[in-house]
């Protein structure tokens, strides 16, 4: 499933999922990747976005 979603986000957006799904907060993120809180919360926001324009993604058999 994780390969279907990280093909239909942008990288920043995988990366930023990925480290939010680990459990690091929005300003651990924007520290480790080297963009503002306010970058963080974009690409959060705009990967929810393109996974609601493409809801079969969370119903793939990876």
């Amino acid at each position: 499933m994780w390969r279907s979603l990280k093909k239909a986000l942008a990288p920043r957006q995988a990366q930023v999922l990925a480290l939010a799904f680990d459990g690091y907060s929005d300003k651990d993120i924007a520290t480790i990747l080297n963009i503002t809180t306010d970058s963080v919360r974009s690409h959060r926001c705009h990967a929810r976005k393109q996974l609601t324009l493409d809801p079969t993604l969370l119903h793939t058999h990876d």
